[in-house]
């Protein structure tokens, strides 16, 4: 696992660390061209929690004997349209969702009465068959991302978002935390444009001989105080919550003292 960091820091003589797990479980996505109540049984929709569920709420499905999980979303062809289409996101142990593939449309009648047992038989024959499509192809989550540091003041580099945090999407938070590290790095730039340090230490710093690098590289060590604590807890999050599993058994995270974690 790189990043043009590590590559680098590596160049420099120096070691920066980079620890990293694939995600192992795979998803595939359907839209189905109806409106999510014409998708659940009535008996369903006009019962809780559905029933007081907003229109647009996104909706969450789990099957604990298959390991499926399911993040299904109600959308609209514009933003005061009407809810019209429902977006689904299945979620399955790695290899599950190819060998249901390879079976046509039949193999995933069973995993997918499992996951949505309130459902209308034709919806779930109907997802089959979207699921099924030669190129609707099984993708995995990608790979979670801890990263040494968030910054080389060196270097005057800063990383942000899947450059030193990255995150499968099982919880949708990874474009949200890479915003937040934006936040955080304005952050940093006024404290250390202020004198003022708010994380790493960053007072008193000279910036009389070199006031580019010097202060480049004091607003770099202020952003990493400020952000790799919360960064790494959102990877944490995310790892923790889905992906990485296989059935029966949960994903284990790369201890950041392991001598098996990849460095760069």
């Amino acid at each position: 696992v790189r990043n043009r960091l590590s590559n680098h820091v590596n160049e420099k003589g120096g070691d920066f660390e980079i620890k990293a797990a694939e995600d192992t479980m795979e998803y595939q996505v359907a839209t189905l061209p109806r409106p999510w109540k014409e998708i659940i049984e009535a008996k369903n929709v006009d019962s809780p929690p559905l029933a007081t569920c907003p229109p647009a709420a996104v909706h969450t499905w789990s099957d604990p004997k298959s390991g499926g999980t399911s993040l299904s979303f109600p959308l609209r062809d514009s933003n005061d349209g009407p809810i019209n289409k429902y977006l689904v996101c299945v979620i399955f142990p790695g290899g599950d969702l190819g060998r249901m593939q390879s079976s046509g449309f039949a193999g995933y009648t069973s995993a997918l009465e499992g996951l949505f047992p309130n459902w209308t038989a034709e919806s779930r024959l109907e997802l089959a068959r979207l699921l099924a499509e030669e190129d609707n192809v099984p993708n995995t989550g990608g790979v979670c991302i801890w990263s040494q540091a968030l910054s080389h003041p060196e270097s005057g580099v800063v990383l942000v978002g899947d450059a030193g945090h990255g995150m499968w999407p099982s919880l949708g938070q990874g474009c949200n935390v890479a915003l937040e590290s934006v936040s955080v790095l304005a952050d940093a730039i006024e404290a250390v444009d202020g004198s003022v340090s708010s994380g790493a230490g960053c007072r008193n710093v000279d910036f009389s001989a070199e006031p580019h690098e010097a202060f480049v590289g004091a607003i770099a060590l202020e952003y990493d105080g400020l952000r790799r604590e919360d960064a790494h807890a959102a990877v944490d999050l995310t790892f923790e919550a889905s992906g990485a599993k296989t059935r029966g058994a949960g994903g284990t995270r790369p201890s950041r003292s392991s001598s098996s974690s990849q460095s760069s």
